[in-house]
């Protein structure tokens, strides 16, 4: 018998497919749980459409992604932090106060979770750190710390 699975299944495949199991397991595991649906003409109609627009949207996300990665790459952001004589900063500069540099001087919003910063930047200095705008879409965003006096 003939499936769409509405939701994955542990050996048996993924969300949206339709696989060929057995009718028994159809009818007493996968649609008393809402797992599967039968495969009829009108529902593999519903599936396709529903890929359809769910590649568009994706598509659509990568777009607004490669757009922002631009924009970030373009961007210099300059980060004020208190420092001493050597160069070395008291604390640190982190991903949060980073993204908000960015929203404050760009007015682009970037996740500070999407910030790949390795550690926190505790010294003066211009370094390159990455942002992974989306999944495929990566951008190198320019940051320099300039130190402030007491």
């Amino acid at each position: 018998m003939k499936v769409i699975l509405l939701s994955d299944v542990k050996g048996i495949g993924n969300s949206g497919q339709v696989m060929e199991v057995t009718s028994g397991y159809a009818r007493n595991y996968l649609f008393p749980r809402g797992l599967a649906q039968e495969a009829t003409a009108g529902a593999l109609k519903q599936i396709a459409q529903r890929l359809r627009t769910e590649q568009i949207k994706a598509a659509k996300r990568k777009a607004e992604a490669e757009a922002l990665a631009q924009k970030l790459e373009a961007a210099h952001v300059k980060i004020a932090a208190r420092s001493g004589s050597e160069g070395k900063l008291y604390g640190a500069v982190t991903n949060k106060e980073i993204a908000q540099a960015v929203q404050e001087q760009t007015g682009l919003v970037v996740d500070r979770r999407k910030l790949d910063l390795a550690e926190p930047i505790k010294a003066i200095g211009k370094f390159a750190i990455v942002a992974k705008v989306h999944p495929e879409v990566a951008a190198t965003l320019h940051v320099e710390v300039v130190g402030v006096g007491k």
